[in-house]
């Protein structure tokens, strides 16, 4: 069944809005991609601060402390007493953005930590010379734990935060490129829309204008061709079929 002009042109818009349709939900998901993935890179962030401000935190305690049993000179202890204030909330607040299984180990090694550190710096200020016998005794051990701990949760969440721009990367040039298709579909649908009406409404019409002022002049029996989409094929066939039957009636 050939398609009349209507039923062309609304094929053609139909065609033309299913385009523009894919664009936008291409690009709404694009966009989606990239807010979802801002978010989880802001959180990440965030989290390897939290990482980092604990493991400052930590090296912090143990510095003032150490400071303290050796100098015995209560500016260590300050840092310390901040350290220790600090400690606690800092690593809830890293504990919300990591999984369960990291936080029961932070505590496990934290804990203890914390209350060492009490008693080490309650030793230090009663007795120094066993404060700094301990200090070589024990070394680096507990906090190198922690530094461990916190340096691989750190390490993983790069590797999320690195995952997380790639994915936004993708999803950027993604929308760019449909976007540009889109632009390129509808330039294209545009000039093929007019070169249509040009060659199937505006010629034939013309011709048909044309031999109408030559019938008024007085040539009869002219006839134009019978082509041309639905409505406008009918008024040729309808203006051949006037000019015969004005030449018969001559």
């Amino acid at each position: 069944m050939r398609l009349g002009l209507t039923g062309r042109i609304v094929v053609g818009g139909l065609v033309l809005s299913a385009v523009l349709v894919t664009q936008v939900v291409f690009t709404y998901d694009s966009l989606r991609t990239i807010r979802r993935t801002t978010r989880d890179e802001q959180r990440v962030e965030e989290s390897i601060a939290s990482a980092l401000r604990v493991e400052k935190l930590v090296l912090q305690l143990q510095s003032g402390a150490r400071g303290y049993a050796i100098t015995r000179s209560q500016t260590f202890l300050a840092p310390w007493r901040t350290a220790r204030s600090e400690l606690p909330g800092e690593s809830s607040r890293l504990e919300g953005y990591a999984p369960p299984a990291f936080g029961t180990q932070l505590d496990r090694e934290l804990d203890p930590t914390l209350a060492r550190s009490d008693a080490f710096v309650r030793l230090a200020a009663t007795s120094p010379a066993r404060a700094r016998a301990t200090i070589v005794a024990r070394g680096g051990r507990p906090v190198a734990r922690i530094e461990k701990l916190v340096d691989g949760f750190v390490a993983r969440q790069q590797a999320v935060l690195a995952a997380d721009r790639s994915a936004a990367d993708r999803a950027e040039r993604t929308g760019i490129v449909f976007g540009a298709f889109g632009i390129v579909i509808r330039a294209l649908a545009f000039l093929a829309a007019i070169a249509y009406l040009l060659r199937a409404i505006v010629r034939p019409l013309r011709r048909i204008a044309a031999r109408t002022r030559d019938v008024a002049a007085g040539d009869l029996g002219v006839q134009v061709p019978e082509s041309g989409p639905g409505e406008v094929g009918e008024l040729a066939r309808s203006f051949n079929e006037m000019s015969r039957s004005l030449d018969r009636s001559r």
